[in-house]
């Protein structure tokens, strides 16, 4: 039961966060929900995981893909900023180019 509880309260405490972000970016500001998107979750994500050698393969594999989520945000700012691409193009456009970097890094770095 505490294994519930324990997840539960984490997926309880991510859906209000990304409700916190909807809720500022429509209705207080949205610079300041791009700034609280930002947050750092695999940080404090890395307390969590048990042992050592875990939690360094964690963080070094969080840090890559944080990486890449920020040249994929990049792609979708340019796409939706630059190129003036429809939102919803642009974020599926970005959320496949993130998965296939996702897949590509799974499959010949992490499957090694």
């Amino acid at each position: 039961m505490s294994k519930l509880i324990k997840y539960g309260s984490t997926f309880l405490i991510a859906g209000l966060t990304v409700s916190g972000i909807s809720y500022l970016g429509n209705l207080v500001n949205p610079a300041a929900a791009g700034v609280i998107s930002g947050i750092p979750i695999s940080i404090p994500s890395t307390l969590l995981i048990k042992g050592r050698d875990k939690q360094k393969e964690f963080i070094w594999s969080a840090f890559l893909m944080v990486s890449l989520l920020a040249i994929i945000t990049g792609l979708c700012a340019y796409l939706i900023i630059k190129l003036d691409i429809t939102t919803i193009k642009a974020v599926i456009i970005s959320f496949l180019a993130w998965v296939c970097g996702a897949f590509l890094y799974y499959k010949f770095i992490v499957e090694k």
